[in-house]
């Protein structure tokens, strides 16, 4: 019996993932906040930024004319490739100046990338 609830918990308590695209991430992207997603398209990175304006990711993903930042943290470098995203989008602020709240932003903090 406990084996039983256990797989149900595990079932119950298991957080859906998305696939999507670049595209539907951008028309709403506050909506997709802390959502798993998985979305294809062209990756390119790592990124450099000037300081002053400095956003919360280092790569990012594009897909027929659309883009949105990656976060990627490993040492797997993905240049011009066409990629699957596995990961949470995230809303943060681009680095800003004193005089002015910093733009809010939103990205996918990568978990996986796989080459296609």
């Amino acid at each position: 019996m406990s084996v039983v609830v256990a797989s149900f918990e595990l079932f119950v308590f298991r957080t859906t993932v998305q696939a999507t695209s670049v595209y539907k991430i951008a028309l709403s992207p506050s909506a997709w906040v802390n959502k798993e997603v998985v979305v294809e398209g062209n990756l390119t990175g790592p990124l450099v930024f000037i300081p002053e304006n400095a956003p919360p990711w280092n790569y990012e993903l594009s897909s027929n004319g659309t883009r949105i930042g990656v976060l990627w943290n490993r040492d797997d470098v993905f240049n011009s490739a066409n990629v699957r995203v596995s990961g949470v989008v995230r809303q943060g602020r681009r680095a800003g100046g004193l005089l002015e709240p910093p733009p809010i932003c939103y990205y996918i903090e990568a978990e996986r990338i796989d080459v296609l």
